[in-house]
């Protein structure tokens, strides 16, 4: 793109060669459009004189002689080398006339086309040669475009000469050198490309799919073979449930709708954004879109017509501020979409990109890093027989790249997306195919149809019976490419080791004078790099985490970061606390002991005595003190601790953040700073740097420090007035000052703290090692998860799960419904996977840390995780043997619900036939089936148990409280022998609605109380 980009935006001196560049882009794209029409003899009319024109004439006349040349404005053609004949003045009749094959639009002085001339428009192909030229009014696109599909009429609205645009869509390097034949073949590939785009318009049957549909869900659901052959069942939930199916995984994989649906984020998004590829009329969008306003979805697709129908559809359902149509190819997205969407889903769309490679790259230009990607199609089968076969196909499809599953897996990864996989569900398509496959050949034999119908019926059954054998034959593959888009990490400058190379992250090193790329996630400084206000605002939009390897902060304008939304944390914090502290508790030990001055002078030899030099500390007699508690300060009375016992601890902070937990932990007392000053026989600040801390010890502290003692300033230089310590060491205040950090720093060479004897400077070096500097850059991709893929919050959701479901197990004790070691409730985890007792254990024997993500029994496995995969919505299962709900499941009449305790049951449980012992993995299928109704809350295993569902916890064991008392009332009542008094059907739907108020719903009143319980019967374990 280098040199042609410099040929068209240099117009002053390049305008001819930029004509004729332009020229011979367009002349590829109608040469291209004739051919592949068959279109012979075409008559051609240029609109509007313009260099580009007249250059385009003289290439067209020599494939045909029917090429004319038009303007409004007569005085234009004189300046022209045209010959008289081919001269038009261009006017409305001359608009709708027959007399033109193909309209071209090539400059913006043509009168556009108003409602009325498209609906007489008779020429086959409509092309505009610049993709801001339209041939009507912009309000009118949608309706014009359509028209002309109607009259299938044959458009082009991107523009055909747009030779940047083009060289960008098809990659082209800085400094390519494109001739007048490159761009000829540009020309050519963009109008292929149309023709592709065309050709999947006209090929997708929206119509007839829809007309068969209405015939499945609507025509027949009064008739009895609605009921007989559950025809609404298949067709209106198996694209919702493959919907729900992408939905579910992309938010388990977005970090944005972790953060969303979070209560411990610290930052949350306004919404979570993503773009359907291939959209079609938006049903799946306006069904995310329902069931949560936080989502915005962007809509694109090439048909207008069904992006039309979209749009209406979605203002009427109410959706139209979440989703956003835009008519067009996933191929060429908008320039202002880079780095802007969390993520991007394609469902049966994907296999007509016409070049997958581009379409990968393009899905991951838009989206954010950690983004993901997730796309449901048709893939190239491994088949070895069927070639034929499969080129009708491909024909029948539109399709250009026809590709395997490993094919795609290797085209997005070479796009840049990270942890690519191929999901099969070939299997499990066949088997929807073979059920619908079913129900039709049920309804032909049923005769119960008219001629028309059964027409109908017979064409799709054809190819469903086609479509199984292909699948058999390995004529194609279905299923699910999966992807994340990597995070662009920059160091400001080399890191101290070389970063191990991560899936999810892209390093790389940016010179700290040059401006950061866009695109980059997160920016990684050191103590050295200071990051001013005006830096902090002027980094790109896509910048959302500071990473600093350091222990402090103030290199780093935190309040602009702030504003920005940009998050700030520091790496291996942990590694730099413990080296920190080893390196402060060796000074103060050497300190205590006088050791520094001690240094370099030599043995007395035979005038030595048990006397000499005798004046240091041991460490179980010496009192130290620590002004401010953080982490280091902690760490170190830590180990002083572990290290001696009668040590005395001291610590100064304000009055409002006393340490309380330390203070018991490690024996430690709060003290006022004039106490700790003059007591103390080591005095280390460990504070901040902050306004409130500049210049915090003055010559006046040192005045009430002891001579004998020991300074250690491993903070920050400013905290302490260099000048009034140099002039309390000058006049012995202190014994001896070991600094590691100077004011100013570097100190300059002739600084008079260098030559004083009681005072030892090291050059910042607490946390000098090879160890360290390793952890910072190795700690690097910690604080991105933790912080940009929200792991932090998944760890603090698990935590708090664990202590609520623990809870649960024992409430379930204390209430007589457990059994033994057996049953299992679980919780679902963000992560998709869930928290399960492990087994063998009572239930008031399970603490937050003894749950496990599989519980080792195959039974309790197969029954939660069938339940959890069928139904999104649900978030927590209790399973259990209770005396009653076992009997009541042994009964033929099966639950009835008889008094108010089983309101919330009315019309919401299922029963799941007993197969023997639950070990079997095939009837994980057979509990999907049974409770897929997203009404069901109960399921009564047959000769077995019960589950209850629920959106919460508490929700799910309220249910199976009153399900269990429900199931009571009912043996209750049947052992009496006497009649029973049944509800009325009105009766029990009012109750059964009531139930679900929100005041009133399961779990909403009952199970906090629940909880308290157990800290009033002192049963709480942590």
């Amino acid at each position: 793109m280098g040199r042609y980009r410099k040929l068209i935006t240099d117009q002053n001196r390049q305008e001819n060669i930029a004509a004729k560049s332009a020229a011979y882009s367009s002349f590829g794209s109608i040469v291209t459009l004739t051919k592949a029409k068959h279109w012979d003899h075409c008559r051609i009319v240029l609109l509007g004189v313009t260099q580009l024109s007249c250059e385009l004439y003289h290439l067209l006349t020599r494939e045909t002689d029917t090429v004319f040349l038009s303007d409004p404005d007569s005085s234009k053609y004189e300046k022209t080398k045209i010959p008289p004949r081919s001269f038009i003045v261009w006017d409305k009749a001359q608009a709708t006339s027959n007399n033109w094959d193909i309209v071209v639009f090539c400059s913006s002085a043509c009168p556009v086309l108003d409602q009325e001339a498209i609906a007489k428009l008779k020429c086959k192909a409509v092309i505009t040669l610049s993709s801001d030229l339209l041939p009507f009014e912009q309000d009118q696109r949608y309706e014009a475009l359509m028209q002309m599909q109607k009259k299938n009429i044959f458009e082009v609205m991107d523009g055909m000469c747009d030779l940047g645009e083009i060289a960008k869509m098809y990659s082209l390097s800085e400094g390519s050198n494109l001739t007048f034949n490159d761009a000829f073949e540009l020309g050519c590939q963009v109008m292929q490309k149309k023709l592709h785009l065309h050709g999947i318009i006209t090929s997708d049957d929206v119509t007839a799919k829809r007309k068969f549909h209405d015939l499945m869900l609507h025509a027949l659901e009064k008739d009895e073979n609605a009921r007989l052959f559950g025809l609404g069942t298949v067709m209106h939930q198996s694209s919702d449930r493959m919907t729900d199916w992408l939905w579910g995984r992309a938010r388990g994989m977005c970090p944005a709708f972790r953060a969303l649906s979070s209560q411990s984020a610290t930052i949350k998004p306004d919404q979570v954004r993503y773009l359907d590829m291939g959209a079609g009329n938006g049903a799946a969008a306006r069904w995310i879109c329902k069931q949560d306003k936080r989502i915005h979805i962007t809509c694109i697709d090439v048909d207008p017509k069904q992006s039309v129908e979209n749009r209406n559809l979605s203002d009427e359902e109410g959706l139209g501020s979440q989703i956003d149509v835009q008519q067009g190819s996933y191929e060429r997205l908008n320039s202002d979409y880079s780095n802007w969407f969390d993520g991007c889903m394609s469902q049966d769309a994907f296999i007509h990109a016409f070049d997958k490679l581009h379409a990968f790259s393009e899905a991951f230009r838009v989206t954010k890093g950690g983004g993901w990607l997730l796309i449901s199609d048709l893939m190239r089968g491994d088949g070895k027989d069927g070639n034929e076969e499969m080129e009708a196909f491909v024909k029948e499809h539109s399709i250009t790249d026809w590709v395997t599953p490993n094919q795609c897996v290797d085209l997005a990864t070479r796009a840049g997306w990270a942890e690519v996989k191929f999901i099969d569900c070939t299997a499990e398509i066949k088997v929807s195919l073979q059920g619908l496959l079913q129900k039709i050949k049920a309804m032909i034999e049923s005769r119960k149809y008219d001629g028309k119908n059964l027409q109908l019926l017979q064409t799709h059954r054809l190819r469903l019976s086609n479509r199984i054998g292909q699948a058999d034959r390995g004529v194609f593959k279905w299923g699910i490419i999966s992807g994340r888009k990597p995070y662009d990490v920059v160091f400001m400058s080399e890191p101290p080791v070389a970063p191990e190379p991560r899936a999810m992250i892209n390093y790389s090193i940016n010179e700290l004078s040059g401006d950061l790329k866009f695109g980059t996630d997160v920016l990684v400084v050191n103590i050295k790099e200071k990051l001013t206000r005006d830096m902090i605002m002027e980094l790109p939009s896509t910048t959302r985490l500071i990473v600093t390897l350091s222990a402090g902060l103030d290199h780093i304008c935190v309040e602009a970061a702030e504003e920005r939304g940009i998050r700030i944390r520091r790496a291996a914090r942990e590694a730099i606390v413990k080296s920190v502290a080893d390196y402060l508790l060796s000074n103060i030990i050497f300190g205590l002991r006088n050791g520094f001055q001690n240094v370099g002078v030599p043995f007395p030899g035979a005038s030595w005595n048990l006397t000499w030099n005798s004046d240091g500390v041991d460490l179980d007699c010496s009192k130290i003190g620590f002004i401010g508690m953080g982490a280091i300060a902690v760490e170190t009375a830590r180990r002083i601790r572990s290290l001696s016992k009668s040590c005395e601890l001291v610590y100064h902070v304000p009055e409002g953040i006393r340490c309380r937990f330390e203070e018991g932990t490690h024996r430690m007392y709060h003290v006022g700073i004039a106490d700790l000053l003059s007591t103390c026989d080591v005095i280390v600040p460990m504070v901040p740097l902050t306004e409130s801390t500049v210049g915090l010890i003055t010559y006046s502290s040192f005045h009430l420090m002891k001579n004998t003692s020991v300074f250690i300033n491993m903070a920050r230089g400013k905290v302490v007035d260099t000048a009034g310590m140099l002039k309390a060491l000058k006049e012995g205040l202190v014994r001896h000052a070991i600094l590691d950090t100077t004011d100013p720093e570097p100190l300059p060479p002739d600084h008079e703290l260098w030559n004083l004897k009681n005072c030892t400077i090291t050059p910042h070096f607490a946390t000098n090692t090879t160890f360290v500097r390793k952890e910072l850059v190795e700690d690097i991709p910690n604080q991105v998860e933790d912080t940009l893929e929200e792991r932090g919050i998944l760890r603090l959701e698990e935590q708090r799960m664990r202590i609520e479901l623990s809870e649960a197990y024992r409430i379930t004790r204390e209430f007589g419904m457990d059994e033994l070691v057996w049953n299992h409730i679980s919780v679902l985890l963000s992560d998709g996977s869930f928290l399960i007792t492990p087994g063998s254990r009572m239930f008031d024997d399970i603490g937050p840390g003894d749950l496990v993500k599989s519980s080792g029994n195959i039974t309790a496995d197969i029954i939660h995780e069938a339940v959890y995969k069928m139904r999104s919505d649900i978030k927590a299962i209790v399973h259990l043997h209770t005396p009653a709900t076992v009997a009541v499941s042994c009964l033929e009449m099966g639950f009835v619900p008889l008094a108010q305790e089983a309101a919330p049951f009315v019309g919401r449980v299922a029963r799941h036939p007993w197969h023997g012992v639950s070990n079997d993995r095939e009837e994980q299928a057979l509990i999907g089936e049974c409770i897929k109704d997203s009404k069901i809350n109960t399921m009564l295993m047959e000769n077995h148990g019960f589950c209850t569902f629920g959106r919460t916890l508490g929700e799910a064991w309220v249910l199976a409280y009153y399900f269990d008392k429900a199931c009571q009332t009912q043996l209750n009542c049947l052992q009496t022998g006497q009649k029973i008094n049944y509800p009325s059907e009105k009766v029990l739907a009012h109750a059964a609605e009531q139930s679900m108020l929100p005041e009133f719903l399961p779990g909403a009143c009952e199970w906090e109380a629940l909880r308290k319980m157990l800290t009033r019967t002192n049963r709480y374990r942590r």
